[in-house]
């Protein structure tokens, strides 16, 4: 008898059997093959291959044999054998137990049986499920978002049995976290924010999904046109009082959701913005509300303010402004900061007005920020001139992080909680603007300005420097302005003393306290007076770092106060009058001091005309009160009346004529009140 014969016929679960001598008849059952062997000379067959589809979870084999029959141990998972044996002859039935093979790849293994006297292998296969077209299914095949959209808009991402990875060129533009695989058989939400980073340039990303065994892409296509909006965008103010941000607000939810901030006065208002923008394309800027003002955080080295303006023609050679008011809320945070403007393609700085950091020799630097035990804002004022012109684009100007130096002297690094801010109430928090209409400059002065609220509100020194520029004269300015200060408290800020000391100076306007005047000249004008010994000590530190300076002392102007009292002196002109002579007492005990500038004069005549002048608190000036008061120091500075195309600063342009006439005649052809001969 044939030695197989004494053996079993071994019959797996599968699509396919095959014999030598005969093809036996396949009943397919409930996803079970049966396979009748009619004699043991099938064991003989060279065709011992077996097959099942990727969903089969059993199969059903027949062995028969003459004698008992054993399997060796299967060390397939997926593959589980019952019975393993028999302890007699005959025909067997056998149960194969399979899980689901989930792969796009076949699976195999080798089925060892055996008697006493022989043995066969069959090969056992579980074909991998079927490739799809495509790897994964998504939601929208595409994105467009609008030039003004910063929305969220999410991607569901459906895969099959295999992981799908994520690649694409700038995708962070439009994503901040994404995964380089999502897992098989799962759902991935993909949500896509556009960046305000490079708002000026058409954005256009593919992403692709590519299955990571079978090879199979699927493409995303993401775009958004650029943010700009044809218009001249110069003069564009941000001014932040009452609720323009909060974390309800259409100005506070902007920033906060989609990291930009809108001018909100000027031409630039609804289309120049601030934005901030990441050196790193993996870590983000934190945009916050903070005491109803923008703020920002997470900033570390190279790390920028963006400030973009549109313009629809710019002609090579003209001259802008860039002012700004800045603070840290955390001693973490940045305190070195560069500022640059982006001309013919690279960014760059002005030179002749960059710092060396004390810290570190190698870092030069525009302007500090620290944050204050009592607050102390930093006031930025920087002028640049375009060596080439713009059409149809913005003009772009950033803040940059340099040094790797926080404000309390340590290691910098990015930090969430260490924000930066932009003040308000009515601190002119940003001013930015351009003189294409201007004259060319006939020459240039650097002024220092120190104060508090009575300058800064509605940016005093802001619009002096433009109304000097509109007539031909460059200003280089840099101010100390902090409320409630009086010319004693100016001597202890540090950054008064940063001022100061820098030198130079070929002009020093100087503003006190809104009464301190008028409480000195009610007091008897007395020489021991802490605010004569004030004024005296600050214009003496002035005059040792600029030899050459004229120290111009500033008159302030009558209030009704909030009680409507006039700070105690009963009416307007009880109050005006003290002022005045105050101011010229001290004007003239004070030996370093050359000019007072009478804008409490000046005022005085315009309230007379019936004229608005001051804020609603009915103390601090409005902006007609500003412009006012720098037409008087404009006068003061240049002793010439105004051209034929001055600025109005934002004034209704009747009043804003009539004031520059009510200056002209408080200061022209009275040189010799004001000025020491």
């Amino acid at each position: 008898m044939n030695l197989l014969k004494k053996f079993f016929t071994l019959l797996s679960f599968a699509l396919i059997f095959a014999a030598c001598e005969k093809e036996p008849e396949q009943i397919i059952v409930d996803n079970e093959i049966y396979i009748e062997a009619e004699t043991p000379s099938l064991i003989e067959s060279d065709k011992n291959e077996f097959q099942a589809n990727s969903t089969s979870r059993s199969a059903t084999i027949y062995i028969t044999s003459e004698k008992g029959w054993k399997t060796m141990a299967n060390h397939d998972e997926w593959l589980t054998i019952s019975p393993k044996s028999s302890d007699k002859g005959g025909r067997t039935k056998v149960t194969l137990m399979l899980t689901e093979n989930t792969t796009y790849s076949e699976r195999a293994t080798t089925l060892l049986f055996y008697t006493i006297d022989s043995e066969v292998e069959v090969r056992f296969t579980q074909l991998g499920r079927p490739i799809p077209d495509q790897c994964c299914d998504l939601s929208k095949e595409s994105v467009e978002f609008a030039s003004d959209n910063f929305e969220p808009t999410n991607i569901v991402v459906t895969t099959y049995n295999e992981p799908v990875s994520i690649t694409a060129d700038n995708l962070d533009l439009f994503c901040t976290d994404y995964p380089a695989e999502i897992k098989a058989d799962s759902e991935y939400t993909l949500t896509l924010c556009p960046s305000s980073s490079n708002i000026h340039e058409n954005r256009d990303v593919e992403v692709t999904f590519t299955g990571k065994e079978s090879g199979k892409t699927r493409t995303l296509a993401i775009s958004q046109d650029n943010l700009y909006t044809p218009t001249c965008g110069f003069p564009a103010k941000w001014e932040i009082s009452g609720s323009l941000y909060t974390d309800t607000s259409e100005a506070g939810l902007r920033w906060v959701n989609q990291g930009y901030s809108y001018a909100n006065v000027g031409n630039g208002s609804g289309n120049a913005i601030i934005t901030a923008v990441s050196s790193d394309t993996k870590r983000h800027p934190k945009y916050s509300i903070l005491s109803k003002t923008m703020a920002v955080s997470n900033l570390t080295t190279d790390d920028y303010l963006l400030f973009c303006v549109p313009v629809t023609s710019v002609k090579a050679g003209c001259d802008f402004d860039f002012m700004l008011t800045l603070d840290a809320a955390s001693p973490k945070a940045p305190k070195y900061w560069i500022f640059e403007y982006f001309d013919g393609g690279e960014w760059h700085s002005v030179e002749e007005d960059l710092k060396t950091a004390t810290e570190d020799g190698a870092t030069r630097y525009s302007f500090y920020i620290k944050n204050f035990s009592s607050s102390n804002h930093t006031t930025f004022v920087q002028s640049f001139t375009l060596q080439n012109a713009i059409e149809e684009d913005f003009v772009r100007m950033r803040c940059r992080v340099v040094g790797k130096i926080n404000g309390e002297g340590g290691q910098l690094y990015a930090n969430e909680s260490a924000q930066v801010y932009l003040p308000r109430m009515t601190f002119m928090t940003c001013y930015l603007h351009c003189y294409d209409m201007a004259p060319a400059i006939k020459d240039t002065h650097k002024l220092l300005a120190l104060g508090n609220s009575f300058t800064y509100y509605y940016g005093s020194v802001w619009m002096l420097k433009e109304i000097a520029r509109r007539e031909g004269h460059q200003l280089r300015v840099r101010a100390n302005l902090k409320g409630s200060q009086s010319f004693g408290l100016q001597l202890g800020l540090e950054l008064t003393d940063a001022v100061v000391n820098e030198g130079g100076y070929d002009y020093a306007l100087l503003q006190d306290t809104s009464n301190g005047a008028a409480d000195f000249y009610r007091d008897g004008c007395p020489e021991s007076a802490d605010r004569l010994k004030n004024t005296r000590t600050l214009t003496s530190n002035v005059r040792r770092s600029s030899p050459d300076a004229t120290i111009i002392l500033e008159h302030t102007w009558a209030h009704p106060y909030k009680d409507n009292l006039y700070r105690g002196y009963g009416d307007y002109n009880n109050f005006a009058d003290y002022l005045l002579n105050g101011a010229f007492a001290l004007y003239n005990m004070s030996p370093e001091v050359d000019w007072l500038s009478p804008v409490g004069v000046a005022f005085r005549k315009a309230n007379d005309e019936g004229y608005s002048l001051l804020h609603t608190d009915f103390f601090h000036q409005n902006r007609n009160g500003s412009y006012l008061k720098s037409c008087v120091n404009y006068l003061m500075i240049f002793g010439e009346p105004f051209g034929d195309n001055p600025t109005d600063c934002g004034v209704e342009a009747a009043t804003a004529k009539r004031f520059r006439e009510i200056a002209e005649e408080v200061v022209l052809g009275n040189e010799s009140k004001y000025k020491k001969q």
